[in-house]
């Protein structure tokens, strides 16, 4: 008797395709977990609900007036990684924390005791790295490499201005968050990229102009 062995059967994967050139790219997904602000202490922190489930990755924007140095960000006593801080009051940080629930968030500056601080915790999943892929900063506007479904985040700062549309940037994103709503503005938004731009423009489009600005994007 022959025996015949079944061919192995393949299934397909919804978390990659592959563009144009054959280089998958992961279809992830974000939400926001919520906001802290405060404008009279060198330290942001508060409770912030992460969910039910442990998300793969968590990124937080940090940004503050007047050009403060943002030195570390914890997320339930775990410290994330700084992954870019040009030390112009706005920075991102990330990392894999195994929690869920209510947690503590607690952002460290190293000036700026009087100025607006305010944060934002985005919890990401379905990422084929936990890897920054890039990363851009700069005052008034920045340029950086994205892909079509990049995940980007961005917050920014200002000394003079109110809360930022991001409307000139080269995509209008799916949300903006107001940390302040009076002068001087700190905020941020996020994305979902719609196409590949090699040269994609962020500009939060804030009155009088943002001070600091930074971007970071993940797939």
């Amino acid at each position: 008797m022959r025996l015949v062995h079944p061919k192995p059967k393949k299934f397909w994967s919804p978390a990659l395709i592959t563009q144009a050139g054959g280089h998958p790219t992961a279809l992830g997904s974000y939400t926001s977990r919520g906001s802290l602000t405060n404008s009279s202490s060198l330290t942001l922190t508060g409770a912030i609900n992460l969910g039910a489930s442990t998300a793969q990755l968590y990124v937080v924007g940090v940004a503050v007036a007047a050009s403060a140095t943002i030195s570390s960000v914890t997320i339930g006593g775990n410290s994330l990684s700084a992954i870019t801080n040009a030390g112009n009051g706005v920075a991102i940080y990330a990392g894999v924390v195994a929690l869920n629930g209510s947690q503590t968030v607690t952002a460290v500056c190293s000036t700026g005791q009087f100025n607006q601080k305010g944060l934002e915790v985005w919890a990401v999943n379905g990422l084929g790295s936990t890897a920054v892929k890039n990363t851009g900063a700069g005052t008034g506007s920045h340029t950086i490499t994205v892909n079509t479904n990049d995940l980007m985040f961005s917050v920014y700062q200002a000394n003079a201005g109110h809360a930022g549309t991001y409307t000139s940037s080269s995509q209008s994103p799916a949300a903006t968050y107001d940390f302040n709503g009076t002068v001087p503005g700190v905020g941020g938004a996020d994305w979902t990229i719609s196409s590949n731009n090699a040269s994609f423009t962020v500009n939060p489009t804030v009155s009088g102009g943002s001070q600091g600005l930074c971007s970071a994007s993940w797939v």
